[in-house]
Formats: C-alpha cells, structure tokens, sequence
C-alpha cells in the first residue's frame, strides 16, 4: 500500500513551470479587506467632499444681521481624549421672517477650553443663509484647511485601497 504525501502537490503548468492552486474561498477571503477599504474611503471621501463643497458655497450666500441667543462651549469624547467646540443659537431675520440657526459653519472647528466663549448672548452677528432656503445659515462661511485635508486624506486614502483591490485581484 502506498502511502500518501501530507505535504500539498505542486502542479506544473505547460512550460514545467510550479502552479498553485488556490480555492475560491482563499481568493474570496483576500478581496474581503480591500473591498472594505475601498468602501469605507469612499463613503469618507463623499463625506469630506460634501462638506467642503457646502463651505465653497457659504461664501457667496447672502448676510443678514442676527443676535445670538445661546452660547457655551461643549465636550465631546474621543478615542484619544476630549475635544471642545462651541454650541451656539442665533436669530436672524431675512425677508420679514424671523429664523434661528445653531451651525457654525462647515469647517469643523474645535476650539480651547480655555478660551472664552467666543460669541456672548445678545452680541450682533452677520449671518450668512442661503438665498435659495433661508433656513439654512452659518455663522463662518467658506472653508478652512481642515476642508481641503479632509478631502486629501479621503481621496489618497480611496487611490490606495483601489489600488491595494487592483494588486490583489491582478495576483489571482
């Protein structure tokens, strides 16, 4: 009786050269991790373009005066520690109707726990709201550099797990 080999055949392709073979599940198993990156960079990198867009845009808004009614500066818990940003209410008035707002802008901005607040109730602002829907309005138009790293990091970030999908689809 022969014994068979535990250790894995090789076969040989038409020039003599080894071939492995790989079963469906190991090739579906190694496109498991980059399909997911490639997903997640876009859904990020569509977040961050979105936001940058909609601060390209604050910037030629229409401005109307308002008062802010509220302000305090928040904490909201990291991974890595606790960052600090200002909940902010205001009151503007365009067209005769009167309008509150509470974003600030779509910069994302965080700002120190040690610094005063940087709006006080019943301070007069510009406000900038959308001629097009005047219940929409910020308080910073325009974009910062957050916007345009944001959109950087989402866009490198989607070109690697593309290409990362690509190099392991092609070793197949």
């Amino acid at each position: 009786m022969r014994r068979r080999s535990l250790r894995p055949q090789l076969k040989r392709g038409p020039l003599g050269s080894a071939v492995t073979t790989t079963s469906m599940s190991d090739h579906l198993a190694r496109l498991i991790a980059p399909i997911v990156t490639c997903l997640y960079s876009l859904d990020f990198s569509v977040g961050e373009l979105h936001l940058f867009l909609r601060g390209w845009q604050t910037r030629g808004w229409s401005t109307a005066d308002g008062t802010i009614l509220h302000c305090d500066i928040q904490a909201g818990q990291l991974p890595r520690g606790t960052t600090y940003y200002a909940s902010v209410i205001y009151r503007y008035t365009v067209g005769g109707a009167e309008y509150h707002g509470s974003r600030l802008g779509y910069a994302g901005r965080h700002i120190s726990p040690l610094s005063d607040k940087p709006w006080k109730a019943g301070q007069h602002v510009r406000v900038w709201y959308d001629p097009e829907r005047p219940s929409s309005a910020v308080l910073e138009p325009g974009v910062a550099f957050a916007n345009y790293l944001g959109v950087t990091l989402g866009l490198v970030a989607l070109a690697l797990a593309t290409w990362w999908l690509v190099f392991v689809v092609g070793a197949a």
